[in-house]
């Protein structure tokens, strides 16, 4: 092959190893912006320097992170799987001066955006959660209520004394090695800040 013929068969090469390349490049362009538009399925409100993240990991379970705006913690976990928490489905929103609507096809979820009051509700309309975050004194902490209906009773938190039932207690959340403990002691072994809600 002649120089001139071999300078133009490289030309051509190369025009056709960079449009490759710029497919590839639109190609993972396009899966992160799909990435990110699976991410953007959550809702985030900020209240004076604190943001709670909030998402839907199923059509019927609401994740809510609570975090100062600049300092979110990693998102870790020893008992729920990084694929859970990674978990999304399609959520719509709707947002007005008071309030933020988050609903997926089984639930919906109502954030007051200046109190963070919470409600959630089935596809009827019928109330199955509602209460509130509150910010502690110190800045670093915050509180969850929730209402009760009559006869729900609240299980979990880990080792601790007393009835099954932990509704109508206070309960600290720190392991510790309690030798001798009674039904009163608390903390104990595992604090598990975990709480299971069952209904009549």
């Amino acid at each position: 092959m002649r120089l001139p013929a071999l300078l133009a068969t490289l030309a051509l090469l190369g025009a056709a190893q960079a449009a490759a390349a710029a497919e590839r490049a639109a190609a993972a362009m396009t899966d992160t912006a799909a990435a990110e538009a699976a991410i953007s399925d959550t809702a985030t409100l900020r209240v004076a320097d604190r943001v709670l993240h909030v998402a839907a990991l199923t059509e019927h379970v609401w994740r809510l992170r609570w975090a100062r705006a600049a300092t979110t913690a990693p998102d870790t976990s020893w008992a729920v799987p990084a694929a859970l928490r990674a978990a999304r489905v399609p959520v719509s929103s709707r947002e007005t001066a008071a309030e933020t609507t988050l609903a997926t096809a089984h639930s919906t979820l109502r954030i007051d955006r200046h109190t963070l009051a919470l409600a959630l509700t089935d596809p009827q309309g019928r109330a199955r959660w509602s209460g509130a975050v509150t910010p502690g004194a110190d800045g670093a902490a915050y509180r969850l209520r929730a209402a009760l209906a009559a006869g729900t009773r609240v299980l979990g938190l880990g080792d601790k004394g007393g009835p099954l039932d932990r509704r109508g207690g206070t309960f600290v959340d720190w392991n510790t090695d309690a030798y001798h403990y009674q039904e009163s002691t608390d903390p104990l072994y595992k604090s598990i800040p975990f709480l299971i809600t069952l209904s009549a």
